[in-house]
C-alpha cells in the first residue's frame, strides 16, 4: 500500500521532479516568514465551530481568539501583528455573512483515508454541513477553505476541482455521508465555487489519482516540468532543469557575449 495525500499527488502534478527533490531526496524547503498564515485561520475557524455551535461570537471574542490562538513561529513580531491583523478581519467577515448557517454544521476539518488501488489517500475535509436547515443530512456539502488570492500563481482551478471530486467520494466510501453539493470557498473575497461532483466525475477524479500514483511507483517518472512557476520554487537556486524568465536569459545572452569578446576582466588580465 502506498500512503500518501492529496497535497502530495498534487505537487507531483505540478511538477515530477520537485516531488522527486522533496520526497525522495529528502530536501527541505525554507521556510517563509509568512509560514502559518492559512493554517492559522482555519484552525480559528474551526475552534469558533467547536466552541460556537448554534451563535456565533462577537467581534470581540473573535479578537480574543486571535490573541490566543494565532502566532507565527517564523515572523518578525511587526509581520506577525500585521497579518494577526489581517487574519481577524478575514474571519470576521466569514461570521458575518455565514452566521446564520451555523446550526448547519455536521462536522470541521474531517479527516479520512481513501483506499484507490494499491493507495491510501489521506486528506482533511475543512467543512460539512447540511444542505437544509430541516435536519436533513441525506444530502450534506462539503465546503474547502482557501486563502490565496484569486490572482495567485498557485491557483489552480483543475486541481480544486480534483480535490472536491475526491473529498466527495471520500465521504461516500469511507465517512458514510450522502455530498450533495461541493464548493471551494475563498476566504479572502467569500467569493465560493462550486465544483461539478457527479458520478461520471468522481469517477475520473480516481482515475486521475491512479494515473499519477502509477507514474510514481511504477514508472518512475519524475521529468522536470519547467514554467514560470519555477520562480518561485523552493529548489530555484540548484535546480538545473528550472525555467528561466526572459529577464533572466537576457542576463545570461549578455554575461557570454562579453566572454565571447574579451570583454570580461578575466580575459584581459596580464599572464
Amino acid at each position: 500500500m502506498f500512503p500518501t495525500s492529496f497535497s502530495e499527488l498534487s505537487s507531483y502534478h505540478k511538477c515530477p521532479y520537485e516531488y522527486k527533490i522533496r520526497r525522495l531526496y529528502g530536501f527541505k524547503a525554507g521556510v517563509p516568514v509568512a509560514f502559518g498564515y492559512g493554517e492559522r485561520v482555519h484552525n480559528i475557524i474551526n475552534i469558533i465551530y467547536k466552541k460556537f455551535k448554534k451563535i456565533p461570537p462577537t467581534d470581540k471574542q473573535i479578537d480574543s481568539l486571535f490573541d490566543e490562538y494565532f502566532h507565527l513561529r517564523y515572523a518578525l513580531k511587526f509581520l506577525e501583528d500585521r497579518l494577526r491583523e489581517k487574519g481577524k478581519g478575514v474571519v470576521k467577515n466569514y461570521v458575518k455573512e455565514y452566521g446564520k448557517e451555523f446550526d448547519l454544521v455536521l462536522e470541521t476539518e474531517k479527516n479520512f483515508e481513501l483506499v484507490v488501488d494499491n493507495a491510501l489517500v489521506n486528506g482533511q475535509i475543512d467543512l460539512i454541513k447540511k444542505i437544509d436547515n430541516k435536519g436533513n443530512i441525506k444530502d450534506i456539502q462539503i465546503i474547502d477553505f482557501k486563502t490565496d488570492n484569486d490572482n495567485s500563481a498557485y491557483k489552480d482551478d483543475k486541481e480544486n476541482n480534483l480535490q472536491l471530486r475526491i473529498y466527495a467520494q471520500a465521504c461516500l466510501e469511507t465517512l458514510g455521508y450522502h455530498p450533495g453539493k461541493a464548493s471551494v470557498l475563498n476566504l479572502n473575497t467569500l467569493k465560493a465555487e462550486e465544483i461539478d461532483i457527479k458520478k461520471d466525475k468522481l469517477v475520473e477524479a480516481q482515475e486521475e489519482i491512479r494515473s499519477r500514483v502509477k507514474k510514481i511507483t511504477k514508472e518512475r517518472s519524475f521529468e522536470a516540468k519547467p514554467s514560470t512557476r519555477c520562480d518561485d520554487c523552493d529548489f530555484s537556486k540548484f535546480c538545473s532543469k528550472k525555467h528561466l524568465s526572459k529577464g533572466i536569459k537576457d542576463k545570461i545572452v549578455k554575461v557570454i557575449d562579453k566572454f565571447k569578446n574579451g570583454d570580461d576582466p578575466l580575459f584581459n588580465q596580464k599572464k
